[in-house]
């Protein structure tokens, strides 16, 4: 990459190249993943404005200290877990990386920084659905119109393997029809596609909805909801909130389902009984939609796992106060 002077040596005053155009263009990340790694320097901006002292107007890429990432990291610790914090020090180093790329003067701060060991992260496993349990999560969705909606909602997220995200942004026109078999276009992270043939059993599931739910052309999206007169797709908390919902009436007639059942679980449950039917890691993550098999080789830990009755409680998410000092020259680096 080539050198690139800079007015000032202020750490955040690249932020902006970074996440518009390093990471968006070159990199070809998700907008997900980019806002992400914004939240991520928004919070260590905050860190060291409120337990440091120190100003975004201030502070300078060369008061970068592995002392100073050190302490950030004890901060982290009292809120997040291991994961957490390894994934908000790795945007840190990234962000360093692309900084000593853009000048060699400051390869030796990025090299110090680089060299901070991740936190040891117990590798347990989160628990899966079972048949019994999907059977009775889907019944238990009701057999009324908003029930034949909500169960379609847990049909193609297990069916498909899909992601919340990718559910809600289903259209109408994604949908076709081989041999009598639905077929579903996937639009995934970083706008990679994928198709997803539902089985005999969902199409005929899919057949049934779109007639309630499709007669007159209600809504290009597949799943929506009507409000004050109003067509709008479902959103992803809405798809949360159903969930939960029918979760909570099942552990009341005494199921036993794990303490979290939430979209993705659907998603984790059907790569995980895809893999220990035998089916090869390959084709599982061509499914999932991951960029290779890495990633998808966690469900094959789990598998393992999930028949010594493994199961991690999903981690609390921490909301981050509000903060209004330097407003404009926050927005002006790309923070927030």
């Amino acid at each position: 990459m080539m050198k690139k002077e800079w007015s000032g040596e202020l750490f955040f005053s690249r932020v902006t190249d970074y996440l518009d155009t390093y990471l968006t263009k070159a990199l070809s990340r998700s907008r997900h993943t980019v806002e992400s790694y914004r939240d991520a320097l928004t919070i260590f901006r905050r860190f060291l404005s409120v337990n440091k002292g120190m100003s975004i107007t201030r502070f300078k890429v060369t008061d970068l200290t592995v002392e100073i990432v050190l302490d950030y990291i004890s901060y982290l610790k009292k809120d997040y877990e291991s994961s957490t914090i390894n994934q908000r020090v790795t945007v840190i180093k990234s962000y360093m990386k692309y900084i000593a790329e853009c000048d060699n003067t400051y390869l030796g701060i990025y090299t110090k920084i680089s060299h901070i060991p991740p936190i040891k992260v117990s590798k347990l496993i989160r628990p899966v659905l079972d048949e019994n349990m999907l059977s009775q999560i889907i019944e238990c969705a009701g057999e009324d119109r908003k029930g034949i909606r909500n169960q379609m909602m847990m049909i193609i997220l297990y069916d498909c393997a899909v992601r919340v995200s990718e559910l809600i942004n289903i259209r109408m026109n994604d949908i076709d029809t081989k041999n009598g078999v639905k077929i579903i276009y996937i639009a995934g992270k970083g706008d990679k596609e994928r198709i997803i043939v539902l089985s005999t059993r969902a199409t005929e599931h899919l057949n049934n909805y779109i007639r309630l739910y499709h007669s007159n052309n209600e809504s290009e999206y597949l799943f929506y909801t009507i409000i004050n007169n109003q067509v709008n797709h479902i959103t992803a908390s809405s798809v949360q909130k159903i969930i939960k919902k029918v979760a909570k009436r099942l552990k009341e007639r005494n199921l036993d389902l794990p303490e979290s059942v939430h979209p993705h679980i659907f998603r984790r449950s059907r790569a995980t009984h895809l893999y220990q039917s035998g089916i090869p890691l390959e084709q599982i993550s061509r499914m999932l939609g991951h960029s290779g098999i890495d990633t998808t080789k966690i469900y094959a830990k789990m598998s393992i796992e999930q028949m010594r009755e493994i199961i991690e409680i999903d981690s609390n998410s921490i909301e981050e106060p509000e903060w209004n000092d330097e407003d404009e020259i926050i927005k002006m680096f790309g923070l927030r």
